[in-house]
């Protein structure tokens, strides 16, 4: 299978590898002025520890967008590899 016509997945595990980097590139959009993340609070610090926050954690809204792309791309991943367990995700997420 190939994707934009220069990306050859042949097993899940390369679909998943692009989903991330999908995932990734996308998230770097979000910004607080669409309400997408924000800047995180002394409770946020506390409960993923100080080294784990960049800067900005995604706020309800923004994790709800991440939620459903990650569920898309999981069905599309399940219709072309069928036979194995798809698992979609970005590596710039961190959950506590």
């Amino acid at each position: 299978m190939k994707f934009r016509n220069s990306i050859e997945m042949k097993t899940s595990v390369d679909f998943e590898y692009v989903a991330d980097d999908v995932l990734t590139e996308w998230l770097e959009g979000f910004t607080v002025e669409k309400g997408l993340i924000r800047v995180p609070t002394d409770n946020d610090i506390e409960e993923f520890g100080g080294e784990c926050i960049v800067g900005f954690v995604y706020t309800n809204k923004g994790m709800n967008l991440y939620e459903r792309a990650c569920k898309r791309l999981k069905k599309l991943g399940e219709k072309y590899f069928p036979e194995d367990e798809i698992e979609i995700k970005s590596s710039a997420v961190i959950y506590s």
